[in-house]
C-alpha cells in the first residue's frame, strides 16, 4: 500500500543512521511521515493513528504524532522535524503549520525522553561486572553521618541518624556521644537542646571525617538511646567511591576507544556455522531481512518474536571458542556473554550438580573469557525455553492424529487423504471416524492397508502448512501454535508411521525430508523436548551416500538447563580475516544453531544509541536545539564495532547522566509544552483541510 492512495501525505522523511550520519553500506533506510486522515472517518470511529508499512517505514497521523511530540516529547517525532533538508522526501504546504512552531515543542520533557531511553539502553548493556552495574547511590559521595543508625528505648529496631533528628526537631550537632565498654562501634547518645557540651556525631560541614565524634557528658544527663556507627560499610563504600572517581579522571573520548588487538571487545558468534531463529525459521545472517523477528526468552523464560535492535557483521582475526554437547552447540568470541547459572558443589549437598530453575532471573551474563578467569567451575546452561503453549489451538485431538499419520504416511489425491501403513496399525480404529471413508489392502501378500479419508478443514490446513511429497513436507505456521499436550498426541501418530522407540525411553524418527527433520527438531525445542538430528544413507552408514535419511533422535531426558564446566565440550581455535555476526535483542539474548544443534545464549551489546541520545539529550538542556546529524560519526562508529569498552561506555554513560539532569535543572525551556498551542495548530490544519473538500481541492 502506498501512504498517499488512502490517505493525504502531509510529510515524509529519512530517519535513522542515514539521518544521524552513521549509516554503513549495510544499513538499511529508515522512512518515517505525516499523513492526514479524513475527518469523516474519525468522526464514524475508524481512526488509524499509525500505519507500518514495513519495520522501516512507518507513518503517522498528524493528531497522534503532535499528541506523541507534544505529551511524551518523543525523540523520533522531534528528529523528524529537525532532520537536514536533504533528507525531506516530501512536504506539504499544510506541514509548514507545524515545522515553523517546531522550536516551541522543545521543552524540559526532552530529559525524560531521551534520558529515559539511554537509561533503558544502559540497563541492557549491563553485564555481571560491579563496576558496570553500581546503582546511583553508590557512586555519590557519603559521610560518616550516612552510616550512623539509633537505637531508642522505646521503640524497636533502629533508624537512622537523619530521621532521629527529624523526628525530634534537632540536628547533628545537637548529638553528644560517649563510648560503651566491650561495645564495638556503639556510642552512648545524649541530646543537648541547649548547644552547651555536646560536639555532634560530625563536625558541622565536616565530609572528610573517618570517625564519630565524642564529647564529655556533664553528670545527670540521661541517655536518649545508642548509636551505631557501621564502619565497615562506610569503609567499603570509600573504596568503592575512590575506585570511581578513577575512572571519571581517566575518562575521555579518545581514550574510550580501545585497540581491537584479537578482537577482544567484539561480541559476535562465527557466522560460517551459526544459524539464527527466526519467526521463519532458521536463516543466515545475510538472509535475514528488516522484516524478520528474531527469537529469544523474555524475562518469564518464554520463547518470543521480536524485531531486533541492531545487528553487527565484521572481519574477525582471533581466538573462537566453541562448546558442545549432545543438544547444544554455538562458537563465539571471548567477549561473548554466556547465560549460565553456578552450581555450589559441597559437602551439604554431596557435591551434585543439579540445581532448581525456577525462572530466566535464576541465570546471569558473563563473557566466556571472564567465565574462564573465574574459579568457578560449574554451571548450568539453558536447553530449552521454561514455559510452554499450555491453550489449545482449534483443532480436535482425531484431526491430529490424522494429521501426525499424514506427515508419515500420507499423500493428498482427489480432494482425499491417502494414508499407507503396514497391517497392524489399524488407523480406522482410533483416527477420524467421522472422516474415514474406505481401506484398500495391498501388495504380493496384502501386508499394506490405504486408509482413504475426506476432511476439507484437514485439507486446507495440510496445503498450508505441511506441503506435499515426501522431500517438501515440512510443518510450519499454525502447527506452531499447538499446546505442548497437542504436540506430543501429533510426534505419537508421527511415530507410527516413520518411528522407533528404544528401550531406553527415547524415540527415533526417520524422515528422507530435511525440512521436516528440521522443523520438527525446532518444533520439539520450543515445547521443551531436547533432539537431535542425524544424517544417514540407506545403509545406516553417515553422509557418503545420495540417498540421504535423516534420524532425529528425541530424549527421554527433558531437562531444562545441562552441565556445563571450563574442562569438558570446549575448543579453542584461531581464525583470520572471518565474518562474525549478532543482533541486539530486547532480551539481552538470542537462540542459534550450529551443526543441528540449538543454543540459547547472550546477543551482542551496542551503546551507540545511548551515547547518541545522551549527546542529544545534553545539546538540547544547553539551548542548543534538536541536533540530528551527529558530528562524531566515526567515534559512534566505533562503538558499533566494539572498539570501545563496554564498562567504560556504561559509567561515562552514568556521569553523562546526572550532568544532562543537572543542565535541564537550569535550563530555561518550558517545562511542558504549550498544549493550547498543538491544539490550535491540529484546528487550523484540519480545517484547512475540510475547506478543501468543500471546494473540491483535494489538499
Amino acid at each position: 500500500m502506498k501512504i498517499n492512495e488512502k490517505y493525504q501525505l502531509l510529510y515524509k522523511v529519512i530517519t535513522g543512521s542515514t539521518a544521524y550520519g552513521t549509516n554503513t553500506p549495510e544499513s538499511d533506510t529508515d522512512i518515517k511521515g505525516i499523513y492526514i486522515q479524513d475527518p469523516l472517518e474519525i468522526l464514524c470511529g475508524k481512526y488509524e493513528p499509525q500505519i507500518d508499512l514495513s519495520k522501516d517505514e512507518v507513518y503517522y497521523e498528524v493528531g497522534r504524532f503532535l499528541e506523541l511530540l507534544s505529551e511524551k516529547s518523543n525523540p523520533t517525532m522531534l528528529e523528524m522535524l529537525f532532520v537536514p533538508e536533504e533528507m525531506v522526501l516530501y512536504k506539504h504546504p499544510l506541514m509548514d503549520l507545524i515545522l515553523q512552531n517546531k522550536k516551541e515543542f522543545i521543552t524540559k520533557k526532552c530529559k525524560d525522553s531521551f534520558g529515559g531511553m539511554a537509561v533503558a539502553q544502559i540497563k541492557k548493556a549491563q553485564g555481571t561486572d560491579k563496576m558496570m552495574n553500581w546503582e546511583q547511590q553508590r557512586v555519590q559521595r557519603k559521610t560518616v553521618l550516612d552510616f550512623c543508625y539509633i537505637s531508642i528505648p522505646t521503640q524497636s529496631g533502629t533508624i537512622s541518624a537523619e530521621q532521629f533528628c527529624g523526628i525530634f526537631g534537632i540536628t547533628q550537632s545537637q548529638i553528644g556521644l560517649a563510648g560503651l565498654p566491650n561495645m564495638h562501634d556503639c556510642y552512648e547518645m545524649f541530646i543537648d537542646h541547649y548547644n552547651i557540651f555536646a560536639t555532634g556525631i560530625v563536625g558541622e560541614g565536616d565530609h572528610e571525617s573517618n570517625e564519630v565524634r565524642m564529647c564529655s557528658i556533664p553528670k545527670g544527663i540521661v541517655s536518649s538511646g545508642v548509636l551505631y556507627f557501621n564502619k565497615d560499610g562506610y569503609s567499603m563504600h570509600c573504596k568503592e567511591y575512590r575506585k570511581y572517581q578513577e575512572w571519571i579522571e581517566k575518562r575521555n573520548e579518545a581514550r574510550f576507544v580501545d585497540t581491537v588487538q584479537h578482537g577482544q571487545k567484539i561480541d559476535c558468534y562465527l557466522d560460517s556455522v551459526t544459524e539464527y531463529l527466526t519467526d521463519s525459521g532458521w536463516k543466515k545472517y545475510d538472509d535475514i531481512c528488516n522484516e524478520d523477528k528474531v527469537a529469544s526468552l523474555n524475562s518469564d523464560g518464554q520463547l518470543v518474536f521480536d524485531f531486533f535492535i541492531d545487528r553487527f557483521k565484521q572481519k574477525y582475526s582471533g581466538e573462537i571458542y566453541t562448546h558442545h554437547t549432545k543438544y547444544s552447540k554455538f562458537s563465539v568470541t571471548p567477549n561473548h556473554n554466556l547465560l549460565l547459572k553456578y552450581i555450589s558443589r559441597n559437602k551439604n549437598n554431596n557435591f551434585s550438580t543439579s540445581t532448581i530453575i525456577n525462572t530466566i532471573k535464576d541465570f546471569e551474563y558473563i563473557t566466556v573469557k571472564n567465565y574462564f578467569l573465574k574459579r568457578k567451575n560449574y554451571a548450568r546452561i539453558l536447553q530449552k525455553p521454561l514455559i510452554n503453549t499450555q491453550l489449545d489451538y482449534k483443532i480436535s485431538d482425531d484431526e491430529i492424529k490424522l494429521l501426525g499419520a499424514y506427515i508419515s504416511d500420507g499423500h493428498i489425491s482427489a480432494n482425499r487423504i491417502n494414508i499407507d501403513q503396514l497391517i497392524g496399525r489399524p488407523l480406522d480404529q482410533i483416527i477420524c471416524k467421522k472422516s474415514y471413508i474406505s481401506t484398500i489392502k495391498y501388495g504380493d501378500e496384502g501386508q499394506y492397508v490405504r486408509y482413504k479419508y475426506k476432511n476439507d478443514f484437514l485439507i486446507e490446513f495440510i496445503n498450508k502448512f505441511i506441503n506435499h511429497g515426501s522431500l517438501n513436507k515440512v510443518l510450519s505456521g499454525d502447527i506452531f501454535k499447538f499446546s505442548t499436550r497437542q504436540i506430543l498426541l501429533l510426534l505419537e501418530f508421527m511415530m507410527y508411521g516413520d518411528g522407533t522407540s528404544k528401550n531406553c525411553g527415547s524415540k527415533v524418527y526417520y524422515t528422507s525430508s530435511y525440512l521436516l527433520a528440521d522443523s520438527l527438531q525446532l518444533l520439539l525445542f520450543i515445547h521443551g523436548i531436547n533432539s537431535q538430528i542425524y544424517t544417514i544413507n540407506h545403509k545406516g552408514g553417515y553422509v557418503n551416500s545420495t540417498n540421504i535419511k535423516y534420524q532425529v533422535f528425541i530424549t527421554k531426558e527433558n531437562t531444562t538447563s545441562c552441565i556445563f564446566t571450563k574442562n569438558s565440550s570446549w575448543e579453542i581455535k584461531t581464525v583470520n580475516d572471518e565474518y562474525v555476526t549478532c543482533f541486539t535483542t530486547k532480551y539481552n539474548n538470542i537462540i542459534t544453531k550450529n551443526d543441528n544443534k540449538i543454543a540459547i545464549q547472550g546477543n551482542s551489546k551496542n551503546m551507540m544509541h545511548c551515547r547518541r541520545l545522551l549527546e542529544m539529550g545534553i545539546e538540547i538542556a544547553k539551548g542548543e536545539g534538536v541536533n540530528v546529524k551527529r558530528p562524531n560519526r566515526e567515534y559512534l562508529l566505533s562503538i558499533r564495532k566494539g572498539e570501545v569498552s563496554l564498562e567504560n561506555l556504561i559509567v561515562q554513560s552514568e556521569v553523562d547522566l546526572q550532568y544532562m539532569d543537572e543542565l535541564f535543572r537550569i535550563s530555561d525551556l518550558p517545562e511542558k509544552c504549550d498544549f493550547q498551542m498543538k491544539d490550535e495548530l491540529l484546528k487550523k490544519i484540519r480545517t484547512d483541510q475540510v475547506e478543501d473538500m468543500f471546494l473540491g481541492i483535494k489538499i
